[in-house]
């Protein structure tokens, strides 16, 4: 947490917080409040503060009551090299801040920056892990960890650092698609990227070139899947079987791994 005098807590009542704590499922919220006593602050952050910076230890989860924030990491490849940016996103209301690093890093992977004055709910992580000893299953409400599990087996993502996984799994939408279900015709404008959960998919080209995708595979691609915005495809994609597809934004993917995805078709 980065301390700044403009920061302002707001008094609140106890039933505004538990309001907010919804999501870690049907703990008494009097069990609630006894855990988290003395631990838990709402906030209010001016625009263009810093909530919490990069490479600093992880004390504080944070929940997005009103307003936005911005999050991304800065680094070089190399001393000398250009600097870069990944793992950015955007989070809004209802969002958590800082969850994916305390469950899988010691220390803030993101710089959290606020893009207009905005409210947060504050929360200890060592009460929070206090809850988690009682509950442990609160670990998979602050992240999708089933859906992490699976991205680390995909080679286009698996490589990729379990916070990134992390913020994929987030804005990832499963669709099933059924057998012969076109899921995108040639010419068609397309935004998402496609990763197969389960079942096989069909490439087809108009010069009869074809390809047979399955588990693991991804597709969706267009010229080296350079293009941030929607792509013009130049193939039409086809369920062969029943599949289980994980559609992905493109441009989202781009600005969380800090490169354009791979992969045929």
């Amino acid at each position: 947490m980065t301390e700044n005098n403009a920061w302002t807590k707001t008094p609140t009542s106890p039933q505004t917080i538990i309001a907010q704590l919804t999501f870690l499922g049907d703990i008494p919220p009097e069990e609630l409040m006894e855990v988290f006593r003395s631990s838990i602050h709402v906030l209010t952050i001016p625009i263009r503060s810093t909530l919490f910076e990069q490479d600093q230890p992880v004390t504080a989860m944070y929940i997005v009551m009103e307003g936005a924030f911005w999050q991304g990491r800065t680094e070089k490849v190399t001393q000398d090299g250009p600097t870069t940016r990944r793992l950015v996103r955007e989070a809004g209301p209802g969002m958590l801040l800082g969850s994916q690093d305390f469950l899988f890093a010691d220390a803030y992977r993101t710089t959290a920056r606020a893009l207009e004055t905005s409210t947060v709910l504050e929360i200890d992580t060592t009460a929070l892990n206090r809850l988690i000893f009682r509950h442990p299953e609160v670990r998979d409400r602050l992240a999708p960890l089933e859906l992490i599990n699976r991205l680390r087996t995909i080679p286009l993502v698996g490589r990729q650092e379990e916070v990134a996984l992390a913020f994929l799994a987030e804005v990832i939408e499963p669709r099933i698609v059924a057998r012969n279900e076109v899921i995108y015709a040639t010419g068609a404008s397309e935004e998402n990227i496609y990763l197969i959960d389960q079942g096989q998919v069909r490439l087809l080209w108009d010069n009869g070139k074809d390809d047979w995708l399955g588990n693991g595979a991804v597709f969706g691609l267009e010229d080296g899947g350079d293009a941030l915005g929607a792509r013009t495809m130049a193939h039409r994609a086809t369920a062969s079987a029943q599949a289980k597809l994980l559609a992905l934004p493109q441009a989202i993917y781009c600005s969380i791994v800090g490169e354009a995805p791979d992969g045929p078709g």
